[in-house]
């Protein structure tokens, strides 16, 4: 569940807060609340789901919990006279489209967002042993790399996960916190239902990126370019385009399913890396950053979704090529592109460690100009560029937009919007 948009064709886009369809659990209640508000009688709406109108409550509540897109309509001839929609010209009038907006990738919209970066848990008794060590794993896993702090539940949290066990249905969550007491992240064990793949800690990790508030990351509005989606996919709610990209398409990301599953690769790097990764991919721990990270530091406009790297310290070292481990690549396989021997952050290049502002709008990461000599305008060799960068040339840039000057404004920053 998540932020509510409702575009009302006669007076645009209104924006609800989460708490408008909690407590709307049947589709009469529903009907009512818009018959309340906006005077249109409840007998002239129906709901749809695509071309099926929703006649079953629990239907219509399992829709909600999945962010559907829900389309509502009414059979008064007195509704939106002044349409020119054609979905008008029927017998029905599109009132509103009910449209989901996740949060994890809505820069400034922390309604969903865990209160300090903390997410009180507890694991329901029928978890298996074997389970609950991957899930401590999985914990384990975002109490060493992220700041994010899962926290055993106590009396003095109202709003908790708790991780169950349900072997009948693939691994599901809700996206980010929904305010309404507990939300399950639940999972199955040891396979997948009907199939045989194993459930893997990665899987856990996905779910529980979810639980934070992120989307796939083949939702993204740019994904045409990496993946071609099949058929079967283009009423699917998990490959619905949605949110704003943070930084370049990832390639490794924990949120990207792998070629097959609803889609096809376009090339090969894709193909290969898809749903490959067996931890958080740069980027992911950036988009972690971005949007927790005014939870740690609460007077800071933008904090660095990068990480500090020290200082080089062997003579070495060049700087370019760094040979005492104090930089090189990031998490992803990509170079850092900082071009010297001071610490620094890798997401802006400040060499100050103190200043937790990080100055620049883009949220991709700065590549260096490529070095080896076999590295081509399309393909880079050296691990200067890759994983989901749709830059063409030999020239450093910002991942995110392919800008080529380092001081430039990001065009696509969620900054600048």
């Amino acid at each position: 569940m998540s932020t509510v948009e409702i575009n009302f064709h006669k007076y645009g886009k209104i924006r609800f807060p989460p708490t408008y369809f909690l407590g709307i659990k049947s589709i009469n209640s529903m009907k009512e609340q818009f018959e309340q508000e906006f005077g249109i009688p409840k007998k002239d709406l129906e709901i749809y789901h695509g071309d099926k109108i929703v006649n079953d409550d629990k239907e219509f509540i399992s829709l909600q919990e999945k962010a559907s897109f829900l389309v509502i309509k009414s059979k008064s001839e007195n509704i939106d006279d002044e349409s020119d929609d054609p979905i008008d010209q029927g017998k029905t009038k599109e009132v509103c489209v009910i449209k989901h907006v996740f949060h994890g990738h809505k820069i400034g919209n922390n309604q969903f967002i865990w209160k300090d970066a903390i997410i009180p848990y507890v694991i329901d008794e029928n978890v298996s042993n074997d389970l609950k060590i991957m899930i401590q794993n999985a914990i384990s896993e975002f109490h060493t790399k992220t700041f994010i702090k899962w926290k055993d539940k106590t009396n003095d949290f109202q709003d908790y996960v708790m991780f169950v066990q349900n072997n009948q249905r693939s691994p599901h969550t809700q996206v980010g916190c929904c305010r309404k007491g507990k939300q399950e992240i639940s999972l199955c064990h040891p396979t997948y239902p009907n199939v045989k793949s194993k459930l893997k800690v990665a899987c856990i990790l996905h779910e529980m990126m979810h639980t934070l508030g992120f989307i796939h990351e083949h939702q993204r509005n740019d994904r045409d370019k990496h993946i071609t989606l099949e058929e079967k996919s283009l009423e699917d709610d998990n490959f619905v385009k949605d949110g704003v990209p943070l930084g370049q398409y990832d390639y490794k990301s924990l949120m990207h399913y792998g070629d097959g599953v609803g889609f096809k690769c376009n090339n090969n790097e894709l193909s290969s890396s898809a749903d490959k990764s067996l931890t958080f991919s740069q980027l992911d721990l950036a988009g972690i950053r971005r949007i927790y990270g005014k939870e740690i530091y609460k007077n800071v406009q933008r904090p660095h979704f990068g990480e500090w790297h020290k200082g080089c310290t062997s003579n070495k070292c060049t700087d370019k090529s760094c040979c005492c481990n104090a930089c090189g690549q990031l998490p992803g396989g990509i170079n850092c592109g900082y071009i010297g021997f001071k610490g620094h952050w890798t997401c802006c290049m400040n060499e100050n460690e103190n200043n937790l502002e990080c100055h620049p709008s883009h949220t991709g990461f700065w590549h260096m100009a490529c070095e080896d000599p076999k590295c081509t305008s399309e393909l880079c060799y050296c691990k200067s560029c890759g994983g989901g960068c749709t830059y063409n040339g030999n020239k450093a840039h910002w991942s995110c937009c392919n800008k080529e000057e380092f001081d430039s404004e990001c065009p696509s920053s969620p900054y600048l919007q």
